[in-house]
């Protein structure tokens, strides 16, 4: 039997995905392992699954109630925390049942903040921790991982350290974590994905529709009050460009954000755009939603809030294309979407000519799956 850890919501989008693209590499991998259990924070958005359960932090209100207390008390409750197994009914008998122990590729390990690091702490650390005393194996998908700041970034990173292999999908974070002898850069899952058998979905060379994928920063308020000017100034040098949604987990809702910037009240998904509208040139500031259009044929300018970011575009071979979503120049992105959607051929030839060097890291973490298992 297989655990997948660090699920988190179908709500999102991109971890739906990001969970997606794991299920496929191990099933790819380890065609031989039926069995494959997947550990979410919300596990009833994840039905389609057979077997899914609970995992820390996922019942409501217990990152709130944490988050609500001071810094002290909430650092003095996760240390406590931590000198104790982590209770989720029936997690051990999982664990030790385990042939092999994955964590889903993402950017969940970061205390670039306390809210940051509590929330880390309390939904993946706590089981990190648990990988890493484990009796089986253990390997992380692409990861980012970082900031690791104060006492919760010390806890975060303690709790990786019996964790047999990391990928890591940005240099920052290799920089960081100082695994050498564990971990390894490869590609995000979804570039790997983007690429596994070429650019085939119905690339275009124009397209006439703009679709923009915005969400909520958790920054100081006068950083939150230029990013929401710039925003709106992009939309203003855009009026036909559609806003549409990557994310309506709880705590990470792009609807409610819209509606906060006043920009209506009803929005469809973007896949559901997509398949509705029709193709179009994406702006987002979420990764994965500049990654999952890609994957759908649309060409992407991502605005990027986190390293993760600028590591999936280098690795795509279209670094030109990606933006601080602090600090990006709105006529510079209206005038790049202008040109992707009049002429689109040199950014796909761009990602296509990165396709042989994502398809090796992709089966060096297929590899890397297989032996692990089998050890």
């Amino acid at each position: 039997m297989i655990l997948v850890f660090h699920a988190y919501s179908r709500g999102n989008h991109g971890d739906g995905l990001l969970v997606d693209l794991t299920l496929d590499l191990i099933r790819q991998a380890i065609p031989a392992e039926s069995e494959i259990v997947v550990v979410a924070m919300d596990p009833e958005s994840f039905a389609d699954l057979p077997h899914v359960v609970r995992g820390p932090g996922g019942e409501k209100g217990t990152l709130a109630k944490v988050l609500g207390a001071s810094s002290v008390a909430a650092t003095l409750a996760l240390n406590a925390a931590f000198g104790r197994r982590v209770s989720v009914p029936g997690l051990r008998e999982l664990v030790d049942r385990a042939n092999l122990i994955v964590g889903v590729g993402g950017g969940y390990m970061r205390a670039g903040s306390l809210q940051e690091g509590v929330k880390a702490a309390i939904a993946h650390a706590a089981l990190a921790k648990v990988a890493s005393a484990a009796p089986c194996k253990s390997v992380y998908l692409p990861q980012s991982v970082g900031p690791l700041r104060g006492k919760l970034g010390q806890l975060i990173r303690e709790s990786l350290s019996g964790v047999d292999t990391i990928f890591l999908r940005d240099d920052r974070s290799v920089s960081e974590l100082a695994l050498s002898t564990r971990s390894q850069r490869v590609p995000d899952l979804a570039v790997m994905k983007l690429l596994e058998s070429g650019l085939t979905n119905d690339i275009r060379p124009r397209y006439d529709n703009v679709y923009l994928i915005a969400r909520d920063l958790n920054k100081p308020a006068p950083v939150l009050n230029t990013y929401y000017q710039r925003l709106n100034d992009l939309r203003a040098l855009m009026p036909d460009a559609i806003p549409v949604l990557q994310s309506t987990a709880r705590g990470n809702n792009d609807l409610a954000f819209y509606r906060k910037m006043k920009w209506g009240d009803s929005f469809q998904s973007v896949s559901d755009a997509i398949e509705q509208r029709g193709k179009g040139v994406v702006v987002s500031v979420r990764l994965h939603g500049a990654l999952q259009s890609m994957i759908s044929g649309c060409p992407s300018i991502h605005l990027s809030y986190e390293r993760k970011g600028f590591g999936a575009y280098e690795d795509l071979g279209v670094p030109d294309f990606v933006y601080n979503a602090l600090s990006f120049d709105p006529g510079v992105i209206a005038d790049q979407t202008r040109g992707l959607c009049q002429n689109s051929d040199p950014f796909w030839a761009a990602v296509a000519g990165s396709a042989d060097s994502v398809r090796v890291a992709r089966e060096t973490v297929k590899a890397t799956l297989a032996h692990t298992y089998e050890r």
